[in-house]
This record gives C-alpha cells, sequence and structure tokens, in this order.
C-alpha cells in the first residue's frame, strides 16, 4: 500500500513554500520602506512648506503601499494553502502508516440499531468511514455517511458514480486543493443555512419608504441651503433625525451585522472552491451536473457569491464615523444595504442549499476518489444477471495486506444458505464482514478488495453483534 506520490508531492509543495516566504520577506521590506518614505515625505512637506503638488508624491507612494498590502495578503494565503496540502500529505503518509488519529472516524454518525452499519464497522475507529473519508465540508461529511448507510441499489447510478471516482482519482492536485481550502477555513454549511432568514423583511415592508423619501428629503434641504433659500438648521435638523431613527433601529442592525459578518466569512473560501469547479473540464455526466447547479446561466453561484461579499464588505465598514455622520445622516445607508441584502436573499435564497449540496457532493465523490487511489490494487466492480456475488481473492479492506487473507466466494441466488463454520478465533466473523463491507463499498460505487468482483445490488442485512436486554424483554435466543 506504500506510495511515493505523497513524499514526491510534499518535497515539491516545500519548494514552492520556500519561494513564497523568500517573496513574502521581499514584500514585507518593501511595505516597510515604502511607509517610511511616506512618513518622510509628510515630514518635509510640513517642514518645507513646499507647494502642495508635491503631496502627490506621498500619496502616490501611499497607493503603492496599499498595493503591496493586497500583494502581501494574496502571498500570505498561497503560503497557508501550501502549508494545508502539505499536511493533508503528511497525514497520507500517517494513513499509510497505519496512524488514522488524524481522520474523523464518524462515531457522530454511528447508530447500533441500523441494518448492516454497527456489524460491518463502517463508523468508529478503524471503521470504513475513517479509511475513506477526506471531506473538508460538514456537509460532505454527511453526505458519505449516507452514502454508506444507505447504498444504491440502482445499476446506472452506480455506473455513474464509478465514472466520476475514475475521473477524479487522477486528479490527486485537484482533489486535495479541494480539501485544503474547506480545513484551512473551517467551513460549515450550517453558517449559511442558518442565515437564509437571518433578516426579516422590516427593509422591505413598512419602513421600505425610509429607505428613499427621508434622504431625497435631505438632500433636497442641503440644496437649498447653498442656495441661500432655506437656513442651514433643515437639513442639520434632518440629519440628526436620521441619526435618532438609525438608532432606534441600533439593535436590530447590531445583530443583523453580526450574523451578516459570520456569514461573511464563509464566502471568500465558497467562492474559492467554485472557482476551483468552474476551472475544472469535467467527462462525466455527475461532476458536469454539480458543475452545471453551481455555474448554470440563470443562478450562477459564483457571480451571486461575489456579489454578496461585496455587499457585506460594505456593510462592515458601518461603524467608521464618517460612515455613521454622512452615509446614515444624509443616505441612510444601513437600511439600504440591508434593503440589497434582502433582495439578494429574495433571488438567490433558495439556492445556496442546493449550490452548497452539490459542492458536498464533489466532497464526497473526493473522498472515494482518495480510497481508490490509496488502493491501485482495488477492482471496480462489474455487474451481472445471473450470480448475486461472485468474487476472487476478496479480502476485508480495513485489515494489513500482511495480514489480509483473500478467499474466492459465490453467491448463485437468494435460495443458497451457507454454514460457516471453525473453531473460536478462526475468522468466521471476520470472513462475513468481508463479504458485507465488500458489497457495501460495491454498492456507493467504490472499488472493493478483490482481483475480481462483480454483483446485482442487494439490501444487506446482519445480525452479529447481538445483545441482550433485559429492560426491552430482548433476548439472543428469542425467536
Amino acid at each position: 500500500m506504500k506510495s511515493t506520490k505523497y513524499p514526491t508531492r510534499i518535497k515539491g509543495l516545500g519548494i514552492e513554500l520556500a519561494l513564497l516566504q523568500k517573496k513574502s520577506s521581499r514584500l514585507t521590506w518593501a511595505r516597510s520602506l515604502l511607509f517610511l518614505a511616506v512618513i518622510a515625505c509628510l515630514f518635509i512637506y510640513f517642514k518645507m512648506a513646499y507647494t502642495s503638488l508635491f503631496l502627490l508624491i506621498p500619496l502616490a507612494l501611499f497607493f503603492i503601499f496599499l498595493r503591496f498590502v493586497g500583494v502581501s495578503n494574496k502571498v500570505k494565503q498561497q503560503a497557508n494553502l501550501l502549508k494545508q496540502l502539505i499536511q493533508i500529505n503528511r497525514n497520507e503518509i500517517d494513513y499509510h502508516n497505519r496512524k488514522f488519529e488524524t481522520f474523523d472516524d464518524g462515531q457522530e454518525y454511528q447508530d447500533s440499531n441500523h441494518f448492516f452499519a454497527y456489524d460491518l464497522d463502517v463508523f468508529g475507529h478503524n471503521s470504513l468511514f475513517q479509511h475513506i473519508n477526506r471531506t473538508s465540508l460538514k456537509e460532505g461529511a454527511d453526505k458519505l455517511a449516507h452514502w454508506l448507510t444507505k447504498p444504491l441499489s440502482n445499476i446506472t447510478k452506480i455506473k455513474q458514480r464509478q465514472d466520476s471516482i475514475t475521473e477524479l482519482k487522477d486528479k490527486l492536485a485537484w482533489r486535495q486543493k479541494f480539501q485544503a481550502i474547506g480545513e484551512l477555513d473551517q467551513l460549515e454549511k450550517k453558517v449559511l443555512s442558518n442565515h437564509l432568514s437571518l433578516n426579516e423583511p422590516f427593509v422591505r415592508s413598512k419602513y421600505f419608504y425610509l429607505i428613499f423619501i427621508l434622504p431625497f428629503i435631505t438632500v433636497i434641504l442641503f440644496c437649498l441651503s447653498f442656495l441661500g433659500y432655506i437656513s442651514q438648521g433643515f437639513p442639520i435638523l434632518m440629519v440628526v433625525l436620521q441619526l435618532i431613527i438609525t438608532y432606534l433601529f441600533n439593535h436590530k442592525l447590531k445583530t443583523t451585522d453580526m450574523g451578516l459578518s459570520q456569514f461573511s466569512k464563509q464566502l471568500s473560501p465558497y467562492i474559492r472552491l467554485i472557482q476551483l469547479v468552474q476551472n475544472q473540464d469535467f467527462k462525466t455526466e455527475i461532476l458536469k451536473a454539480k458543475k452545471h447547479i453551481l455555474l448554470n446561466k440563470e443562478h450562477n453561484a459564483l457571480l451571486a457569491f461575489q456579489e454578496l461579499r461585496k455587499l457585506l464588505n460594505s456593510f462592515e465598514q458601518r461603524l467608521s464615523p464618517i460612515y455613521i455622520i454622512i452615509g446614515n445622516g444624509v443616505f441612510f445607508i444601513d437600511f439600504y444595504l440591508l434593503k440589497k441584502v434582502d433582495s439578494w436573499f429574495e433571488q438567490y435564497g433558495q439556492q445556496v442549499n442546493p449550490w452548497i449540496d452539490a459542492l458536498a457532493e464533489i466532497n464526497a465523490l473526493n473522498s472515494l476518489a482518495n480510497f481508490s487511489s490509496n488502493y491501485p490494487s482495488y477492482v471496480l466492480p462489474s455487474f451481472t444477471e445471473k450470480e448475486l456475488v461472485t468474487s476472487e481473492k476478496m479480502g476485508h479492506p480495513l485489515i494489513p495486506v500482511s495480514k489480509n487473507i483473500t478467499n474466492d466466494f459465490s453467491i448463485h441466488n437468494l435460495n443458497e444458505i451457507f454454514i460457516v463454520t471453525g473453531a473460536n478465533m478462526a475468522g468466521k466473523s471476520t470472513f462475513l464482514r468481508t463479504v458485507g463491507v465488500n458489497i457495501l463499498l460495491a454498492s456507493i460505487g467504490a472499488p472493493v478488495c478483490a482481483s475480481e468482483f462483480s454483483f446485482q445490488p442487494i439490501h444487506l442485512f446482519t445480525s452479529m453483534r447481538t445483545t441482550d436486554n433485559l429492560a426491552e424483554d430482548v433476548s439472543y435466543f428469542h425467536a
């Protein structure tokens, strides 16, 4: 199971990171020098009483400084991504060395009453979920857990998923970048879905007229005052009135602002994930369908999230004094921005869950593709109309290769009954689990631990870890 691809990736990513760190160091020095140059120019201007045109020099240097700050932030973001990618590859090396502590074991999905998941070690330490799961979206993990507990029974859908896994299998760099972005930003779908109804329609309904009427009156009064037709007190009175109204709604605005701020932090990484999907040319049906959901002309998730990010970035400026006095005192900017956010949710709110679900499915497919990549000797099952299951050299995917005992096994029809006998600890339960786990893997479109495997989709049911419960009058021997 050992592979050289992960050490090779670490080496290449390490070289990229070293170059970025050198670039970041040079940018830091350049920013410092530019900042000092701006201060020096201002000092010379006030000290030497130069003409006002001299101020253009520090102004130009300041804009260059801001540009360098933006470039530095991008370099820092790229460096953090490379560090996360290196950690992902280190984790995979640990996995190959049978160190699973880093990987989520899916214990939260464990259900001892499930038809087969508890008996087949689908969740928990050293479970099937822990071996497969590389999701970075919470919804992606939920999707994978759902697939493992409710496998497909439709051959066409299984084949489509097999095709998607095969396509993603060789896209190692793309898969890991998708994973790294999610892990780096701690994405949670709940943050997005919880705010689909965060803004009650107070801007859209009875207070709608405030957004336009009061600022319009205020601007007209300022114009009349400037022309000398009325006293300056009238427009100032309107400014005070609008500030009072804003203050009266401050609690609502503050609560909304806190929610939108948390919401805003999730947008940038989701935008980066959607851009990854946009830049990837998919060939298989499922992946093309998910890409279409995200990037169709009618509801384009990338454009919609970018639009919302701009709105929320503007809203985050609301605490500055100039924004408060001029923005709200004259233009009611808080209400205007909330109206724009309301309009965004009205237009796109129903699309957010399908967008996140599409990313989650890609995330779960990436996990299955990674599992396939980690076990190149495993085979994708074929389908048969004769036997229910037929396999050659079938082993248990959770047992190390050095200890894995493989067997040929077939079930020709539903009427067959197999009696497995042997001494204690001889491997009877392991054999039964081997059959069950491989049927489960085959039914979710994943490769199986066998040299050959064909099957018909069937409903799994196991009864192996049975226990007595006197309180509920349940006995292992009760017929």
